[in-house]
């Protein structure tokens, strides 16, 4: 082929409809129905080898404009950690195994992340408003992917640690994603991830006072005794060391008090109770104290047959059976407490970790520890 003569592919007893156009990134592939192909080498790289129409027997006529606009650009990394760059047309990135940049370009282009896909970064850009960008999830349900606004960025982190961020999604409209789509047939869309995505604030080591706003918030409050305020939005707070104060504000909120001894308010301390609203307090194992020397943390609003206290981070090897081998539930004056042995050895060593239920008192009434024990979340 030269650049130029006019070069015409001419296909009988199929449509436009009928052919798949993609590419390897240089060669242009078209696919039939029943899985034959033709290869243009070079197409897409060697102006000498371009096909100038495509024509089909109903008289239907593909330029190369339209089959630029149709074409679908696979482009696949290694388990190394490497940079792929797209074209300005319809593109596949998969980085597959390793730490990559996957750079989309203008097109409507496909973001490949998921299970063992590793911490990548994408770079998109849409030169118009109009585009479709699309991250698909693979190996991985919605359930364990947390949306997590980060600066400029948006980051979806997964329960195995792995991550994919986006940058510039939120201060950018061209470079922002259309969607994310799972293998479940779930979709995520920017209406959803705009109302989900929990927007980042990072405390220091030292004494920190972190508030979030109306959108829902993650605070981490790191070392030093902070004061982290989640006002309105359904928010994760996270203390971590030091002697904390943490306020959940309206909303369904997830508290985490971390290390040392925190005082936790699921609802601001001023202010109307939803009686919709539902928060959940949460230990894990590296929040606990020694045998003997127990974490204390309060919940200062525990509502009773409304909060949930999970702890099944925390236990190890329980069940609805055993559950008096780690926990010891009493009251004290008007405040009821929680003495917790994480192994389930309550009986013979001292408890780890106490949570004081301020003005839940439970003295008396089998129907309120009933109701306690339907509260508390553990694996089962």
């Amino acid at each position: 082929m030269s650049n130029s003569g006019f070069d015409v592919i001419k296909i009988i007893g199929l449509t436009a409809s009928d052919i798949t156009f993609t590419s390897d990134g240089k060669d242009l592939i078209l696919t039939s129905p029943s899985g034959n192909t033709l290869t243009v080498l070079h197409h897409l790289t060697n102006a000498n080898s371009f096909i100038d129409e495509v024509r089909f027997s109903d008289g239907t006529v593909l330029t190369k404009a339209d089959i630029r606009e149709l074409v679908t650009v696979s482009i696949d990394g290694t388990a190394a950690d490497e940079t792929l760059v797209g074209s300005d047309t319809r593109d596949i990135l998969d980085g597959k195994g390793g730490d990559d940049l996957l750079i989309g370009l203008d097109g409507d282009d496909t973001y490949i992340w998921g299970l063992n896909s590793g911490s990548d970064t994408v770079q998109n850009w849409e030169a118009g408003h109009d585009g479709n960008d699309i991250v698909k999830v693979v190996g991985i349900v919605p359930a364990d992917v947390q949306l997590i606004v980060e600066g400029r960025d948006l980051v979806m982190l997964s329960s195995t640690g792995e991550s994919l961020r986006i940058l510039n999604h939120v201060a950018d409209s061209h470079s922002a994603i259309n969607s994310i789509e799972f293998a479940d047939g779930t979709v995520w869309g920017q209406e959803y991830i705009s109302e989900n995505a929990l927007h980042l604030q990072s405390g220091s080591m030292n004494n920190d006072v972190l508030i979030g706003e109306s959108n829902p918030d993650l605070l981490i409050g790191k070392a030093g005794d902070d004061l982290l305020l989640g006002k309105s939005g359904n928010d994760v707070l996270e203390g971590n060391a030091g002697n904390d104060t943490l306020i959940g504000g309206s909303g369904n909120d997830l508290i985490i008090g971390g290390a040392n001894d925190d005082i936790m308010f699921g609802r601001s301390i001023e202010g109307a109770i939803d009686l919709l609203e539902v928060n959940t307090f949460s230990w894990r194992e590296s929040d606990k104290g020694d045998v003997g020397n127990p974490d204390v943390d309060v919940i200062a609003d525990f509502r009773l047959g409304h909060d949930l206290i999970n702890l099944k981070d925390l236990l190890v090897g329980e069940n609805a059976d055993n559950l008096d081998m780690y926990l010891n539930i009493y009251s004290s004056e008007s405040d009821t407490y929680i003495e917790i042995n994480s192994t389930g050895n309550l009986s013979t060593l001292r408890s780890e970790q106490i949570i004081k239920l301020q003005n839940v008192d439970l003295s008396g009434s089998a129907y309120n520890l009933e109701a306690l024990y339907s509260s508390i979340i553990i694996d089962e």
